[in-house]
């Protein structure tokens, strides 16, 4: 686990298992619970961030703690911007899928 150890004292939380992954990756919410959320993992995150802000109990205080997977190499990116740069980037489309399957198949990515 990347953390160490699952976080102490939140209400809620969602992490990702080691430094998780860019699609369909899986999510930690309780010591014996994980699931696998189908998606890109930046919007997963945004998405899961904004509906507990909209189900929380708006007459407690609150702290929202949004910690989104860092780049560490080239990252693909979300399958609709697939293309976006292919101009810019060597070997365009066919590189990010490509680069998408590896990240997929890696367990540590």
């Amino acid at each position: 686990m990347h953390l160490g150890t699952l976080p102490r004292g939140f209400d809620y939380f969602r992490i990702l298992p080691g430094k998780g992954k860019y699609y369909n990756p899986d999510f930690i919410s309780s010591p014996n619970n994980t699931v696998r959320m189908n998606g890109y993992v930046t919007n997963i995150i945004t998405d899961l961030s904004v509906s507990w802000l909209n189900v929380r109990d708006t007459s407690r205080p609150f702290m929202l703690i949004i910690g989104e997977k860092a780049t560490r190499c080239e990252w693909p990116p979300d399958l609709p911007d697939l293309g976006a740069y292919d101009n810019n980037i060597k070997g365009g489309k066919q590189r990010l899928k490509a680069l998408m399957e590896a990240y997929n198949n890696k367990e540590a990515m």
